[in-house]
């Protein structure tokens, strides 16, 4: 498949239109999804709405993030609370500030509390669902420090500098190595 245009992002909350949810679906998939008119659990287990206020997700629990990050309660609490920052900007922002608090009675259960009544959150929230691993890295550092680079440059420098120390050292152990173990590099 092959298609025109540029990836503006590769995070799955930032992503907004044009080419990015055509290859965000290669890599990232919602809690929740459509089928036909119908909203169901996609990586959540089941969904239950007791109320207009109320969401409650129970999560598989045999999924976990590529950095292998078990995909749980706390993960759907930091998606919440990550796509509800200001800073962030993410266009699921809107669907994620209907949401007051996540509580997670147990490691594999969401509980949604809405700010207010609202008949048609699932509706908005089902298509911006992605979950973003809450495991800390410099990647991960990096990327969302990009959306602050003019108000505070140094958050996107410390991690820069992380990543371009340790490359430097490993392309220094690898050359050491091959300079030491490499018999065609000895003089005679």
């Amino acid at each position: 498949m092959a298609r025109a245009g540029n990836l503006a992002f590769a995070d799955p909350q930032r992503s907004s239109g044009g080419n990015d949810p055509v290859f965000t679906r290669l890599y990232a998939e919602t809690l929740l999804r459509y089928d036909g008119d119908t909203i169901k659990a996609y990586i959540a287990e089941s969904l239950e709405q007791p109320d207009t206020s109320t969401v409650t997700l129970k999560l598989r629990k045999d999924i976990k993030f590529a950095d292998g990050t078990p995909v749980n309660a706390e993960a759907v609490k930091f998606a919440v609370e990550r796509g509800k920052d200001a800073k962030l900007n993410a266009p699921v922002r809107p669907a994620m500030s209907l949401i007051k608090t996540v509580e997670t009675p147990d490691e594999f259960t969401a509980v949604l509390k809405l700010e207010r009544p609202n008949a048609l959150f699932l509706s908005s929230f089902a298509p911006s669902s992605y979950l973003v691993s809450p495991t800390p890295t410099w990647g991960a550092m990096l990327k969302d420090s990009f959306a602050l680079i003019y108000q505070a440059p140094w958050l996107m420098s410390f991690p820069g500098a992380a990543i371009f120390v340790l490359i430097l050292s490993l392309n220094l152990l690898g050359d050491g190595l091959r300079d030491a173990l490499d018999p065609r590099q000895r003089r005679a």
